[in-house]
């Protein structure tokens, strides 16, 4: 059985997904945002560390992003990585 896709549980617009482990965020970022940019995580590691030292509050926050990312990655992909609304 496959696992259930990142996003299943997100209400489109909220920008927010509580729950979310540091290895399925980052996991899924790899995929929607990518690596490297001046406005993304440098890497997996970069990702898990400053994922899992962020608050529950802002996890969920990028968490949303990162779905919202999904269709807008330009626009969203800085928010998933902390810059500006998910501090």
């Amino acid at each position: 059985m496959a696992a259930p896709a990142f996003c299943a549980n997100y209400v489109a617009g909220s920008g927010s997904l509580p729950g979310k482990s540091a290895s399925d965020f980052c996991n899924h970022y790899a995929v929607v945002c990518t690596f490297g940019a001046a406005d993304r995580y440098s890497s997996q590691a970069d990702c898990m560390t400053k994922y899992a030292g962020a608050s529950a509050s802002a996890q969920s926050c990028r968490a949303g992003h990162l779905c919202n990312a999904e269709i807008s990655a330009a626009v969203h992909c800085p928010h998933a990585t902390g810059i500006n609304l998910c501090q």
